[in-house]
């Protein structure tokens, strides 16, 4: 079964503790499953066993931009190796746009390659390889994304340009 991605799921908090209440009505579920966040708020443990881990994926998350600083971006995994980013600007969600995007194996270190499509909405066009080659045009921006905590060059869990613009998780 293809996983699927729910955005405002109806949670309350129970004062003082761990234990979260998630309304499922919305899709025909019941309206009070209960969770445990975990004591290191990176997981939570419904009573079926069923978990859900925060940044499964090592990059899933909410990221800063420096150069927006009302605003955000979220990158999350899309398929295989696909990613989908929401970059909004402004902070209000009626400015997001969506962003398909691709990394290179999460094995390699001390970085994978992130690479963004039609994140500029500028083209870029590389010059021809053969005489009967067409020029390519396209819009990508490729940025580095940190995996290993004692990377000097990189910090961990950041996205960073070749402008260098870093993204910070928060």
């Amino acid at each position: 079964a293809e996983e699927k991605t729910y955005k405002n799921i109806p949670v309350t908090i129970k004062d003082g503790s761990n234990e979260l209440a998630f309304d499922f009505s919305f899709k025909g579920g019941p309206k009070a499953v209960l969770g445990t966040l975990s004591d290191d708020r990176q997981s939570i443990t419904f009573p079926d066993g069923n978990t859900w881990t925060k940044n499964a994926n090592k990059y899933d998350g909410i990221y800063k931009d420096p150069k927006y600083p009302n605003g955000y971006r979220i990158v999350r995994k899309f398929k295989s190796q696909k990613f989908i980013t929401e970059v909004n600007d402004t902070g209000n969600p009626k400015d997001s746009r969506f962003v398909m995007g691709q990394h290179a194996s999460l094995f390699s270190i001390p970085t994978a390659g992130f690479t963004f499509y039609d994140y500029t909405g500028k083209e870029t066009c590389s010059a021809k390889l053969c005489r009967t080659c067409e020029v390519v045009c396209k819009d990508e921006v490729v940025g580095q994304f940190s995996l290993q905590e004692s990377n000097t060059v990189f910090p961990y869990g950041t996205i960073t340009f070749p402008d260098k613009t870093v993204w910070t998780r928060i």
